[in-house]
């Protein structure tokens, strides 16, 4: 049986009036490989494709989840306990920071 990978995956937002790295950025862990937008090419290294100015970036191929969050950058931080997906600390706080203020329906 084959031993299972994990992917990371950067998102970055490719609007010319987007915020400027780490705020336009996020990671993603994933259990398959990226592919590209067009051809669907199946890669572990290197640019998928823009599309609706989202830019995909595969990042690398790692035995463990804990192997492939350490290849993210430091100024980066998981959005909840257990997530896979990863935003700036700027970017975090904010995020909470509207949910906090947020009233109930």
């Amino acid at each position: 049986m084959a031993e299972k990978k994990y992917y990371l995956i950067q998102v970055r937002n490719a609007r010319s009036l987007s915020p400027e790295y780490p705020l336009d950025t996020e990671y993603y862990i994933q259990d398959y490989p990226g592919t590209t937008n067009q051809a669907g090419e199946v890669k572990t290294e290197g640019w998928l494709g823009t599309t609706d100015d989202v830019a995909k970036y595969a990042c690398g191929e790692f035995v463990s989840i804990e192997a492939a969050a350490a290849a993210i950058p430091g100024e980066f931080v998981p959005t909840d306990k257990g997530s896979t997906k990863y935003v700036s600390k700027q970017q975090y706080v904010r995020l909470h920071k509207r949910e906090t203020t947020r009233r109930p329906l």
